[in-house]
């Protein structure tokens, strides 16, 4: 009976996933286009530039004149200020589409330090920024020789995540991101207080952005209930099963 509670947790979790797999995309994709949001001048070309139809082909076969438009962009904004921090950030995601990891940190860093008092170009930035990290830290947690590396890339993460969420407790993407994080991490009870502080909080339901909040808070959910699925696995495995029994009634 346990197994099959278990079991069904586990299938409900993947139910939920499923269910969030095409509008995440989407979201993801949406962005995308908010962090190429700029100069009307040249909104049009960066926009053709990741296409959502044509960007893997463009990677792929012309990273070069990628290349050379984002140095024309880079060289018209460097002044301080939303447009500088935008153009930034979306080099750091056309660098990180090449995988070039290194140099889209860098980009990122410097889209963080030009945004200046515009709080949604710094957001974006730092959270661009944030996941790049994430990035450096699972690709050499595993070696002795790059830890070191790995631990420093992970504590500047969490910790700049963190500071987001305190300026804005409301705000669902740093959560979501942290969450991400420490599920990574296996971090399930840190990744549940987490998503169960945030959904304490509730959500506005009106329009567009009340819509948003309600996919993000689903996701929220099923991060939680991941977690507690992770937490009954290891009571089973512990043979606590009062702990197995409180961690699936809580997923």
């Amino acid at each position: 009976g346990r197994q099959r509670r278990l079991g069904d947790a586990e299938q409900h979790v993947a139910v939920g996933r499923r269910l969030l797999a095409r509008v995440r995309g989407f979201l993801v994709f949406l962005q995308h286009f908010r962090a190429l949001d700029l100069l009307a001048g040249d909104e049009r070309r960066i926009t053709r530039l990741f296409d959502l139809h044509a960007a893997q082909l463009f990677l792929h076969d012309h990273a070069g004149e990628g290349d050379l438009l984002f140095d024309q962009l880079l060289k018209k904004h460097v002044a301080p200020g939303a447009a500088s921090s935008k153009v930034r950030l979306a080099y750091a995601q056309f660098l990180t589409g090449q995988d070039k990891l290194v140099e889209a940190e860098k980009v990122a860093r410097e889209s963080v330090q030009l945004a200046g008092d515009d709080a949604d170009a710094r957001k974006d930035a730092q959270l661009a920024l944030a996941a790049l990290l994430a990035q450096r830290w699972s690709k050499t947690m595993r070696a002795d020789a790059t830890k070191p590396s790995a631990d420093e890339a992970y504590s500047e993460a969490e910790s700049m995540l963190k500071e987001m969420i305190a300026a804005a407790p409301d705000d669902y993407d740093a959560h979501l991101q942290l969450a991400i994080l420490y599920k990574a991490a296996q971090k399930p009870q840190d990744e549940l207080e987490l998503c169960e502080s945030r959904l304490k909080r509730g959500l506005v339901r009106r329009g567009v952005e009340g819509t948003r909040n309600r996919v993000n808070a689903f996701r929220l959910m099923i991060y939680a209930s991941e977690a507690c699925v992770a937490q009954a696995i290891t009571a089973l495995q512990a043979g606590d099963t009062e702990g197995q029994q409180k961690a699936l009634a809580r997923a």
